[in-house]
């Protein structure tokens, strides 16, 4: 388990500052109204927030994938 837990710290290190908040945030459990606040400073919309989201887990997930093979 530490050594997937290693190779998880890894993925998320190369992603950008932005993403691994978002996925931080979304891991605390954090609504997604809640992180749309912690970025109003980007004037970030709505949906740009999912979308956000959606694409920081799908690079997380293909990141993790390359590096478990």
């Amino acid at each position: 388990n530490s050594i997937k837990f290693e190779r998880m710290i890894k993925c998320l290190n190369n992603m950008n500052e932005e993403d691994q908040i978002i996925l931080a945030m979304v891991g605390s459990g954090f609504s997604y109204k809640e992180i749309h606040e912690a970025f109003k400073n980007k004037k970030y919309k709505m949906e740009n927030i999912k979308q956000k989201i959606l694409r920081a887990r799908k690079k997380l997930s293909k990141d993790y994938g390359k590096k478990h093979e």
